[in-house]
């Protein structure tokens, strides 16, 4: 076997606050062997789990545990597998892990024509939990705060609604977030991109 760890990148899809796990196998010739497996990550951890030789060479089967103190949405770690051999001394493994959240917009992204005679336009966004567990908000606002104005529209189980009304920007086209803050631990703050354009005035251009 060529020293080589299969896969050459990880990528992890993990609840938040579960475990996750993924496998590495690092393979090299007869008496090769993985001496350390660190992770520049915290929330990474790395056990040898075995060690198999045949005719062809060795593999050492590495276990990567994602543990839930991982940061909600993307990451990327490094995995560094120290080796005996004598010409590949380190292999680095990136890992790419997505912690999914509890919280999700209902839609993901907010694309919105500005109504030309009244310069006003109306959008209800829907903010829900998994499991449909309860949960508080806090505040909520249109970043910039130029672009309108955020009223909570309806409480249900799991679930808080907003009616956003927007208002024309001065040169046709706006570019912002809804922002909502809460009480979901590791999810105080929550963003939707919000665009917001005057159909007439692009036509103009």
């Amino acid at each position: 076997f060529a020293v080589a760890a299969l896969p050459a990148e990880v990528s992890v899809v993990a609840n938040k606050d579960e475990t996750a796990r993924a496998r590495v196998v690092v393979t090299g010739p007869v008496g090769f062997r993985v001496t350390e497996a660190t992770c520049d990550a915290p929330y990474v951890d790395c056990a040898l789990r075995q060690r198999t030789t045949d005719d062809h060479g060795t593999a050492c089967h590495l276990l990567l545990r994602i543990e839930p103190g991982a940061a909600v949405g993307e990451s990327t770690a490094t995995l560094n597998v120290k080796t005996n051999d004598a010409d590949v001394r380190v292999i680095a493994v990136a890992i790419h892990v997505f912690v999914r959240p509890e919280l999700e917009f209902v839609p993901r992204r907010l694309v919105v024509d500005t109504i030309p005679e009244t310069g006003l336009a109306h959008a209800l966004v829907r903010l829900t939990r998994a499991g449909k567990q309860p949960f508080r908000v806090l505040s909520a606002a249109l970043e910039p705060l130029s672009l309108g104005t955020v009223a909570n529209s309806g409480t249900s189980v799991g679930e808080q609604s907003f009616d956003v009304q927007f208002a024309a920007q001065r040169d046709g086209l706006g570019d912002g977030y809804l922002v909502v803050t809460t009480d979901v631990p590791g999810e105080r703050t929550v963003r939707l991109p919000v665009t917001t354009y005057d159909a007439r005035k692009a036509s103009h251009h």
